[in-house]
């Protein structure tokens, strides 16, 4: 199940869409290769491995599907958690200890980051017209004042002078800063 949540969350959609059960395990063997005794040890003693009747699958499209959007060690994580023979799949610790979680670079500095207050009017209730600077028809987000809807896309404005909007930005650059030494070498 992690291994298939990483893979969606890299590429924004369900990794193996399938409705029905037959079309469930095409998906994955096209994906991760027919299972057999090579890949999966035990695999044609399992209760109903004989009425699997699947083409040949070559092993693993993973690095095909994933190679333009991850690192080769974030294709290598999904491998390890994917894999079909559970003594064989990389464990929680494990995964937490692999190298996709420390090969530089490292997330978006926190000062590229939106840095935003939302002040909620008293008395607002969610969905409700606000009184705030909104988007289209100035009602706010949701009765939330100071939230703007500039450009379209839900682009959140801190308010001008909003004191505590500064020092929190303050704080997480510093805080950026911080992160950032520990890879300065």
């Amino acid at each position: 199940a992690v291994g298939c949540i990483f893979g969606e969350l890299i590429l924004n959609k369900p990794l193996l869409p399938g409705k029905v059960e037959p079309e469930q395990v095409e998906l994955m063997f096209r994906l991760l290769g027919t299972a057999n005794e090579k890949i999966w040890p035990g695999f044609s003693e399992l209760p109903h491995s004989k009425k699997l009747n699947f083409p040949e699958y070559p092993y693993s499209q993973l690095r095909a599907r994933f190679e333009e959007r991850v690192s080769p060690e974030g294709i290598d994580l999904l491998d390890q958690l994917l894999r079909y023979y559970p003594l064989k799949r990389i464990t929680a610790h494990e995964a937490l200890q692999h190298p996709f979680f420390s090969v530089l670079p490292p997330p978006k500095a926190l000062d590229v980051m939106p840095a935003f207050s939302v002040r909620v009017r008293e008395g607002a209730t969610r969905g409700g017209g606000g009184g705030g600077r909104g988007g289209v028809g100035g009602g706010g987000v949701g009765g939330v004042s100071g939230v703007s809807g500039v450009g379209g896309h839900g682009d959140v404005v801190p308010r001008e002078g909003d004191n505590d909007a500064q020092r929190r930005q303050q704080q997480r650059r510093a805080e950026d800063e911080r992160f950032g030494a520990l890879f300065d070498h």
